[in-house]
C-alpha cells in the first residue's frame, strides 16, 4: 500500500465487501464451467465489486450442449465451486429462489400458481389460474408463477429448495432473493376464511361489493384488499424468508409491485429492496425500502441499479454515478447493478448480454474506468452502512385511505406509476418535506406497534380520512408529539363491526388537536427534529450519526456551482477520490462532510491558461480492431479520422510533452467522451467519470513533462457497426435482446457518436 493509499484509507470506516457494490448475474442457461467462472469472479474482483448475485435465465443459441438444469447435481457442483472461489476472492454470493421471476417452476401445482378471482352466475366466489408462467425461466426452472397470497402454495413450492440441499456441506449464499411483483393474483384458498376471522363477516355473502360503488361496496373491498395484503405479509412471504433464515442465509425482496403494504413487505426481509427505471425515477418510492429497514432496525437497504437507464450501450460512467447518488439520497446503502452476466472468453464479443441491463461486465469499454465508480461507492457506503440512520421524523402513510380509493379489485403499487403515492394526501407532503431538507422515514401502522427507535423525535400524519382506532390509540401513547395535520381523521376503515369502531374512534379522539400545516415546521423544531438548511441552496442531502458526530452525505443535483457555506461543515471528504474534498460543489459532485473541526482543501483561483496541444493518439483497447496511430495538432473525435476509427469502441491513449513553470496547476480535459485517467511524468493523477473533467496536479521539472491521457468510449459505434454489416450477434432464447420499447433492437441507424478526448485540455497555474 502506498503512503497516499494508506493516508486515503484513514479518512474511512472500514471497507468489506458489502461495502463494495454487488451485480445481478445472470446464468444463460446455467451453461457455466469452472475456469469461466473463476476468471469472471477474478475480473469483479479487480474491478472492485464486492459480490454477485445468481439468477438463472435462458440460454444463448447455439449453446444448448452445455445448458446446465436447474438445481441439478451438476448445478449445484457448480454453485458450490462458484461460493468456493467467491470466498477465496472476498466476494459475496446471493442466489434468487427459483429461475427469472417471480417465484415459480415445474414444482408449483395448478392449484398453488398465481389465481384470479371469479364469479359464478350463481354469485359464488371461485379462482382459476391466471395462466402467468415463470418469466425469463433458465432451463429446469419452467413452470407457473407461484401465487403470492397462499402460505400453503409456498410450503410446498419451498419442499424443492430443501429436497436440492438436503445433504449440502460447506458455506451457502449469503442471502436468498425475490425479485419485484409481476404477479397477476387477487385470491388465495385461504382468503375467504382469513376475511372472516379478520372482519366479522363473510365476503361471499357481499358479491355484489365487487360490481357495486356505493359507500358499502367500497367499504367491503377495503376489507377484501386488506385481507389479500394480510396473507402476503403475515403467512405467504414470510415461509420462503423462513426457509433461509433457518439455514442461516439473509433475504433480499422487492416487495414494489404488490398490491399490498409495501412498508410491512419490505420490512419482513434482513435487506429491503427497491429500484428506479430509466429516467422516471422517485426517490420517494424507493425511501419505502429504506424507511422500512431502518424503522425496524435493519442496516442494509438494497437497489436494483441500471434497469433500462437509457438506450443499451449508451449509458456512461457520469450517468450510473447520478442514478447511484439518488439511491443513496433515498436511504439506499447497498448498490446492486442491473447488472452483469456470465460470459465465456470464447463467445464472441459483446458475449452474451441481458436484455433490462447496463451492461456492467467486462466486455463494455465503460469497464476500463468503472473501478473508479466502484471504489467512489464502496466510499460513500463505508459511511453510508455505518453508524446510525440520521431521520428524526416519521411520517405516517395513510393506507387504509389507500384501500378505500383504488378503482379495481385490487391494483399494484408500482414504481411506474405511483398515483398510489402522489395523488395521495401522503405524496405532496412527503415532496415538501424532502425538498426542504427534513430527515424522516416512513411509518405503517404495524411498525407503530412495535418499539420505535429512539432517535425519532416526532410523527406526523398527512390529512388521513380512515384510520384503525388501535393506530390511533398507539399513536396518542407514543413519548414523542403527534402532528395531525390540518384535521383529526375522521373514520375507521372497512365494513365489518362498523359502529362499535366508529365509537371507539370518537372515544380516542378525545384531546386531539390537529396542527395547521402552516404551523409544521416550527411545532418540528419544538419537538427537536432537525431541519438540513443546505436544502435551501438546491443541495440535496441524506444524515447519519456515526461515533457521536454527524455525517452527512450531500450531493449538488443542479446545473450550477454551490459553495458550502463555512458554518455548515467540519471535515469534507471526496468520495470520487478519495481525499479531501473543497467547499465548491460543480452540478452533481457529491462529498461526505462530518462535524468536528474544520478540514478541507481551498478552493483556488486559476492566474490564466492555456491550451496543450500537440497530441499523439494511440489506441490499446478495444474493437473490431484497433486502428492505426495518428496525430493532431488540435484535438477533436477520433471517429473523424475515417471508417476505422467510426467503428471503434475502446480505449486510445493521447500524449503530448510540455514546459511548465513548476508549481500546482489546474487540468481541465474539456469535452471527454466518455472517461478518462491522467498520468503525468509516468505517475498516476486520477481518473474522471463525469463532467467537468478537471484535477488538479503539481508539476516538479520545468520542461519535457509528459502528459498521457486515456479516454474510454461507450460500446455504441462498435455495437453500429455490428447492425449495420448484419453480424449475428442477438443469439438468445426467449425475449432475445430487444431495446428501450421492448422492440427488436437494431443500432445499425444510429448516427456516429463523438468518441475520445475532443478537449480543448487547458493547464492553469493556481495561486498558493
Amino acid at each position: 500500500m502506498t503512503t497516499k493509499e494508506s493516508s486515503e484509507q484513514s479518512l474511512w470506516p472500514p471497507m468489506t465487501h458489502e461495502t463494495r457494490p454487488w451485480a445481478y448475474w445472470w446464468w444463460m442457461g446455467s451453461a457455466v464451467d469452472e475456469e469461466n467462472l473463476t476468471r469472471e469472479l477474478t475480473r469483479y474482483r479487480d474491478a472492485g465489486m464486492g459480490g454477485v448475485h445468481i439468477i438463472p435465465i435462458y440460454g444463448a443459441k447455439g449453446f444448448e450442449k452445455r445448458f446446465v438444469p436447474y438445481l441439478s447435481p451438476r448445478w449445484l457442483e457448480l454453485l458450490k465451486h462458484t461460493l468456493s472461489e467467491a470466498a477465496r476472492l472476498g466476494l459475496g454470493i446471493d442466489m434468487s429462489v427459483g429461475c427469472g421471476w417471480c417465484l415459480g417452476g415445474p414444482n408449483v401445482r395448478d392449484e398453488d400458481a398465481n389465481q384470479t378471482l371469479v364469479i359464478r352466475p350463481d354469485g359464488t366466489l371461485t379462482s382459476k389460474p391466471s395462466s402467468q408462467k415463470v418469466k425469463r425461466a433458465g432451463p429446469g426452472g419452467e413452470g407457473w408463477m407461484l401465487n403470492p397470497a397462499s402460505e400453503r402454495a409456498h410450503r410446498r413450492f419451498m419442499e424443492r429448495f430443501t429436497r436440492a440441499f438436503s445433504g449440502w456441506k460447506g458455506p451457502l449464499p449469503r442471502a436468498i432473493y425475490q425479485d419485484s411483483y409481476e404477479y397477476n393474483n387477487d385470491w388465495a384458498p385461504e382468503l375467504l376464511e382469513t376475511f372472516e376471522k379478520k372482519h366479522g363477516y363473510r365476503l361471499q355473502d357481499h358479491v355484489e361489493a365487487f360490481k357495486g360503488t356505493d359507500e358499502q361496496a367500497r367499504r367491503i373491498l377495503a376489507d377484501y384488499r386488506e385481507t389479500h395484503s394480510d396473507l402476503m405479509i403475515e403467512r405467504a412471504q414470510p415461509v420462503w424468508i423462513a426457509w433461509g433464515k433457518r439455514r442461516g442465509m439473509r433475504s433480499r425482496y422487492e416487495a414494489h409491485g404488490a398490491p399490498g403494504n409495501l412498508l410491512d413487505l419490505y420490512a419482513l426481509a434482513d435487506i429491503p429492496e427497491t429500484e428506479m427505471f430509466r429516467d422516471d425515477r422517485s426517490m420517494l418510492v424507493s425511501k419505502f425500502a429504506s424507511s422500512a429497514a431502518y424503522v425496524t432496525g435493519k442496516k442494509l437497504a438494497s437497489a436494483e441499479t441500471g434497469t433500462w437507464l437509457k438506450e443499451h450501450f449508451t449509458e456512461t460512467l457520469g450517468d450510473l454515478k447520478v442514478l447511484v447518488d439518488e439511491m443513496f439520497l433515498s436511504g439506499i446503502n447497498h448498490i446492486f447493478w442491473h447488472g452483469t452476466i456470465y460470459s465465456p472468453d470464447e463467445a464472441a464479443w459483446p458475449g452474451w448480454v441481458f436484455y433490462a441491463s447496463t451492461q456492467m461486465n467486462p466486455r463494455n469499454p465503460i469497464w476500463r474506468h468503472a473501478r473508479t465508480l466502484h471504489d467512489y461507492i464502496t466510499r460513500c457506503q463505508s459511511f453510508l452502512q455505518s453508524g446510525e440512520p440520521g431521520s428524526d421524523v416519521l411520517l405516517y402513510w395513510p393506507y387504509h385511505d389507500l384501500l378505500h380509493s383504488q378503482k379495481g379489485r385490487i391494483e399494484k403499487l408500482t414504481v411506474h406509476h405511483r398515483d398510489w403515492l402522489e395523488k395521495q394526501a401522503l405524496g405532496p407532503l412527503a415532496q415538501e418535506l424532502f425538498d426542504r431538507g427534513w430527515q424522516f422515514d416512513f411509518v405503517s401502522d404495524r411498525m407503530l406497534a412495535k418499539k420505535l427507535p429512539v432517535r425519532y423525535k416526532a410523527v406526523v400524519v398527512p390529512k388521513t380520512t380512515h384510520i384503525p382506532p388501535e393506530t390511533l390509540a398507539r399513536l396518542k401513547k407514543l413519548a414523542i408529539p403527534v402532528f395531525f395535520l390540518d384535521a383529526l381523521p375522521t373514520d375507521v376503515p372497512g365494513f365489518g363491526k362498523l359502529p362499535e369502531r366508529r365509537a371507539k374512534l370518537e372515544t380516542i379522539k378525545r384531546g386531539l388537536r390537529p396542527t395547521p400545516r402552516t404551523e409544521l415546521e416550527a411545532a418540528l423544531i419544538q419537538a427537536g427534529a432537525k431541519r438540513e438548511v443546505l436544502a435551501d441552496s438546491g443541495l440535496r442531502l441524506v444524515r447519519r450519526t456515526l461515533d457521536g458526530k454527524t455525517v452527512r452525505f450531500v450531493v449538488n443535483p443542479t446545473q450550477k456551482t454551490i459553495t458550502l457555506p463555512s458554518e455548515t461543515v467540519g471535515r469534507c471528504l471526496n468520495p470520487l477520490t478519495g481525499g479531501e474534498g473543497t467547499r465548491e460543489l460543480t452540478p452533481n459532485a457529491s462529498v461526505i462532510l462530518t462535524t468536528g473541526d474544520v478540514r478541507m482543501s481551498p478552493a483556488r483561483r486559476g492566474l490564466g491558461g492555456r491550451d496543450l496541444r500537440g497530441w499523439g493518439v494511440v489506441f490499446l483497447d478495444g474493437g473490431p480492431s484497433l486502428p492505426p496511430p495518428f496525430s493532431c495538432e488540435k484535438l477533436g473525435s477520433w471517429t473523424e479520422q475515417g471508417a476505422a476509427y467510426e467503428a471503434f469502441s475502446g480505449t486510445a491513449r493521447y500524449t503530448t510533452v510540455f514546459d511548465a513553470k513548476p508549481g500546482r496547476y489546474l487540468l481541465e480535459l474539456g469535452r471527454v467522451c466518455e472517461s478518462a485517467s491522467v498520468r503525468l511524468n509516468g505517475e498516476e493523477v486520477g481518473t474522471m467519470i463525469l463532467a467537468p473533467f478537471t484535477l488538479e496536479l503539481t508539476i516538479t521539472k520545468p520542461t519535457g513533462n509528459v502528459l498521457e491521457i486515456e479516454v474510454a468510449s461507450l460500446a455504441a459505434n462498435r455495437i453500429r457497426d455490428l447492425d449495420w454489416r448484419g453480424v449475428v450477434w442477438q443469439n438468445f432464447y426467449d425475449i432475445n435482446f430487444v431495446n428501450l420499447d421492448y422492440k427488436h433492437f437494431d443500432a445499425s441507424k444510429w448516427p456516429v457518436r463523438a468518441s475520445g478526448l475532443l478537449g480543448p485540455v487547458t493547464l492553469t497555474l493556481l495561486n498558493s
